[in-house]
């Protein structure tokens, strides 16, 4: 029979592996914000991310696998134009900070995040419009620019229209 401490006994990497990933993910987004079009910082970020969803899955902690997982999709989906356009970077920010804050509440004893993945769906759903608006405005205009209101709303709590409505 196992005790508590098995999971960080079988898994003592693991926390000090995802530190250092997403460390390199949030220094290629501080790069991205630097030079938006920067292929290799896209690359190192898009890596880490499916690093640490691998790791995640991996040991047992399928809701932050996904979630890294499905954030990796979506920035190959943003980035197809070439760049990255800074109110995705904004969201991918929001999104590394709740990332960072569930590893923190991962218990180091049992292996388990204790949350739903509301803050995640939320997150995913705004970054997903945003790139989604980018596709269809870089169509029209050549630049995807702030919805009506945004700039007083935090990432998570962006509202947009439905497809059939823009």
């Amino acid at each position: 029979m196992r005790t508590g401490n098995d999971w960080l006994r079988l898994h003592a990497g693991f926390f000090s592996d995802s530190h250092v990933l997403m460390c390199r993910a949030g220094d290629c987004l501080d790069h991205l914000a630097l030079i938006s079009d920067d292929r290799d910082a896209m690359e190192g970020l898009l890596t880490a991310l499916q690093q640490l969803a691998a790791q995640a899955c991996t040991h047992g902690i399928q809701t932050l696998g996904a979630f890294a997982r499905e954030l990796s999709g979506l920035i190959r989906l943003a980035s197809a134009s070439g760049h990255l356009h800074p109110l995705v970077r904004h969201t991918l920010e929001h999104c590394m900070a709740l990332m960072g804050w569930q590893l923190e509440l991962i218990d180091p004893h049992t292996g388990l995040l204790a949350l739903d993945d509301s803050e995640q769906r939320a997150l995913l759903g705004v970054l997903a419009c945003l790139c989604e608006l980018g596709k269809r405005q870089e169509g029209r205009t050549g630049a995807l620019e702030r919805p009506a209101g945004a700039e007083r709303r935090s990432a998570p709590t962006l509202q947009f229209a439905a497809a059939s409505e823009v």
